[in-house]
């Protein structure tokens, strides 16, 4: 039932993607800072992304959580009318060359034992996983609360800690002989990450390092009666 590929989060929002991601073949997030306690939850959106976030000149609380807000929708498939290229290319600006994203991620099932997986990628990896399952979830909704927030370098870089609660719905296969009969399965994630942004050469915000240690829980019961028909 269980599949290794590619979580949340950004980011924590890729992290959490790339968590979901080793349990069912692809990946997927919202964002706020708490040393004042900010916070918000995703939101569906159109349009192209933001470019407010594109160029800065320094790293703001307020530019670092629309840019947060803007992958957010990106890897959770809240810009639809943007082609997989057009994402590809946008990740490509907003991601440090030499970004490294870790996570610990530890994921449950009724009735299975736990399993834990260690998961490290680099830049093209998070690119890939981002454009191949930014479709994956259903009915989902995230909520980030990003705490200690420090900017140093003169405005050039920022490190923060970001916590992520998400849910939502992922097709699994009825069947394992039988992988094209989906059901739709409960999930809910809770990642705490260690991240840290930059601004590039060329005043792009860019994902620049994040550790995450996320624990994913599924009921594949949820919904059901406890006596079949």
């Amino acid at each position: 039932m269980l599949r290794s590929s590619v979580l949340t989060l950004l980011c924590a929002v890729a992290l959490t993607s790339q968590a979901y991601a080793q349990v069912r073949d692809s990946t997927p997030n919202g964002i706020g800072v708490s040393n004042r306690s900010k916070s918000f939850g995703n939101r569906n959106s159109g349009g192209q992304p933001n470019t407010g976030s594109d160029f800065v000149s320094q790293l703001t609380e307020q530019n670092i959580l629309a840019f947060m807000r803007e992958v957010s929708d990106i890897a959770t498939g809240n810009k639809p009318e943007m082609l997989d290229d057009e994402v590809g290319d946008y990740l490509n600006n907003h991601v440090a060359n030499a970004a490294t994203f870790e996570s610990t991620m530890n994921y449950h099932i009724p009735g299975f034992p736990a399993k834990d997986i260690n998961l490290k990628i680099g830049k093209q990896e998070y690119i890939n996983s981002i454009i191949k399952g930014r479709y994956t979830l259903q009915d989902y909704s995230t909520r980030i609360v990003v705490e200690d927030l420090a900017i140093t370098n003169g405005g050039k870089r920022a490190t923060f800690t970001s916590i992520t609660d998400e849910q939502g719905l992922m097709p699994f296969p009825k069947n394992e002989n039988n992988p094209e009969d989906l059901e739709l399965l409960p999930i809910k994630g809770q990642s705490k990450c260690q991240q840290t942004m930059i601004v590039s050469f060329n005043n792009f915000i860019q994902m620049a390092d994040a550790k995450c240690h996320t624990e994913i829980s599924f009921d594949p019961f949820a919904g059901k009666p406890l006596i079949p028909d």
